[in-house]
């Protein structure tokens, strides 16, 4: 599997400070991106505590030849998504010590968005109300689930999507990292297909540019990533810009002739086994 990407993270236009923070380790086959919150530059102080976090314990983790997963309550879980989810709890953990140790972070938390290759799956982790798209082919699909309190009313049918688009409490999140002290990411896994595209983004992006816009600014500019990263950047920003905007997309390649290599092998040996002596 090769892996081709592009990271981008803008103030936008009416914001001092950027509080969001993204992680782009092809090595590690790990994309993050987060999404601060708090006053006195706590934000910024989150989303750069957790992304850290996060890194640190994948690479504990995949240092560490001997790990096994053990508890029998998440035997469920290839080992990516555990890990991925592991580290976001160690990240909410981290947040939230901080906050309680200085006054002036009081109250301080991030989203994240983040995803973990493994040799055959994607895992998925997130918290909050930043974003992981899948774009197969010409169809995009929204992976993640916001968890905000506008997504709580659309599944209790007290309003639309449409009405939810232009609603004053599109922003307010009923989950981050660092605001309590015992959180559980929402965590997933697919199997990825040859060329599929996935896309990570805060809601800088979002807010301002909905799902049919950004599959259609994808469709414009691939295969060139970093066109497709600063073109969906500066539609948020024409439509006003009013938050950080960070996009990191990975660009999923599959050896397809490999495996069929393995596959016509595998039935010639069938018919005409191969002994090795």
């Amino acid at each position: 599997m090769k892996i081709y990407f592009s990271a981008k993270s803008d103030l936008g236009l009416k914001r001092k400070i950027n509080e969001d923070s993204f992680l782009a380790d092809s090595q590690l086959g790990l994309f993050v991106v987060l999404d601060g919150i708090g006053g006195h530059q706590g934000g910024e102080i989150a989303s750069e505590l957790g992304r850290n976090t996060i890194q640190k314990t994948i690479l504990k983790f995949r240092h560490n030849k001997n790990y096994r997963i053990n508890s029998s309550d998440n035997q469920y879980l290839s080992a990516e998504a555990y890990i991925l989810m592991e580290s976001i709890i160690q990240a909410n953990q981290a947040i939230y010590q901080t906050s309680r140790k200085k006054t002036e972070y009081a109250g301080m938390g991030t989203t994240v968005a983040s995803l973990l290759l493994g040799e055959k799956i994607v895992a998925i982790a997130h918290v909050g109300d930043s974003r992981i798209y899948l774009i197969r082919g010409d169809s995009i699909e929204r992976l993640t689930e916001d968890h905000s309190l506008i997504m709580e009313q659309i599944k209790q049918g007290i309003i639309s999507g449409k009405e939810a688009k232009n609603s004053a409490m599109k922003n307010v999140i009923t989950q981050a990292l660092g605001v309590e002290e015992e959180l559980i990411p929402t965590v997933n896994e697919i199997i990825p297909f040859d060329n599929d595209l996935f896309l990570l983004c805060t809601d800088g992006l979002t807010d301002l540019v909905y799902d049919e816009e950004i599959l259609e600014i994808i469709l414009k500019y691939r295969p060139n990533l970093d066109q497709v990263s600063q073109a969906l950047i500066d539609r948020a920003n024409e439509k006003g810009g009013i938050d950080n905007i960070t996009t990191i997309l990975v660009n999923v390649k599959i050896n397809s002739q490999k495996k069929l290599f393995k596959s016509l092998f595998s039935i010639f040996n069938r018919f005409f086994p191969v002994q090795f002596e």
